[in-house]
């Protein structure tokens, strides 16, 4: 889960430029109609393996999608509400001094912790 909420936050600043994609239609299609180019057969197989273009309506893609400015602002808005969630949720500390400066750190950062104090505690408990 913290890999895909990694993955998900590198991709954020892109989130943003999803409406601009309506703006390339002619030239998707054209990348499309390239790929999918007999004579581009051997450069295809380099770079994409043995496998056959997938024949897509890019106008029909774009009529499924929707308000793709939405979807943007959309996928923008998820990714800065996954930073408020740590999955990193236990973190030990060998004594409440370096809880304590673990604490001011991340407050430096604008996250927040919560800490248990377990008292009277020796290594093997």
């Amino acid at each position: 889960m913290v890999k895909l909420t990694n993955l998900i936050h590198s991709f954020a600043n892109s989130f943003s430029s999803v409406d601009k994609l309506s703006e390339h239609r002619e030239g998707l299609t054209a990348l499309q109609n390239l790929i999918a180019a007999p004579q581009y057969s051997a450069i295809r197989k380099t770079l994409l393996g043995d496998v056959e273009v997938p024949n897509v309506d890019i106008n029909g893609v774009f009529e499924e999608f929707g308000d793709t400015e939405e979807i943007g602002r959309l996928l923008k808005k998820a990714s800065d509400l996954l930073y408020c969630i740590n999955l990193n949720r236990f973190k030990a500390m060998p004594n409440e001094h370096q809880l304590t400066l673990e604490a001011a750190r991340l407050t430096l950062i604008n996250e927040f912790s919560a800490g248990l104090v377990f008292l009277n505690m020796s290594e093997s408990q």
